[in-house]
């Protein structure tokens, strides 16, 4: 299991890995006031038919209520296009009460705590 942490208190997110040896990932994202499941992301590696660029394809499962998806698609997919495995992100981050601003710095985080879980698997 790899684990990654970015951010402080309310705002650390953490990212935990299960790997597969190259034939998949999952991944846990959790942080803020109150960790949960709120949304599951699977990405697949595709090829663009137009461009023959390579891409994934993602699908999403989301909880009622819950905006957890943006965090699961986004880590799922950035992890399937540099490592080109099969990636399911399950996503539960909360602050109670969080503005806009308090929103903006768990994606942020997110994405961060995602480079370094990348950078440590394909170390």
């Amino acid at each position: 299991m790899i684990v990654t942490e970015y951010g402080n208190e309310k705002y650390k997110i953490i990212i935990e890995g299960l790997t597969t040896e190259g034939k998949g990932l999952t991944l846990r994202i959790t942080g803020g006031d109150s960790p949960h499941v709120g949304a599951v992301a699977m990405a697949v590696p595709s090829l663009n038919a137009a461009t023959g660029e390579k891409t994934c394809d993602v699908s999403i499962l989301t909880g009622p209520g819950h905006k957890d998806r943006l965090l699961a698609e986004k880590v799922a997919d950035m992890v399937c296009r540099q490592t080109g495995e099969i990636v399911s992100a399950t996503a539960g981050v909360h602050i109670d009460g969080a503005s806009k601003e308090d929103l903006k710095l768990l994606c942020d985080n997110t994405i961060e705590a995602a480079r370094l879980f990348l950078r440590r698997y394909l170390q």
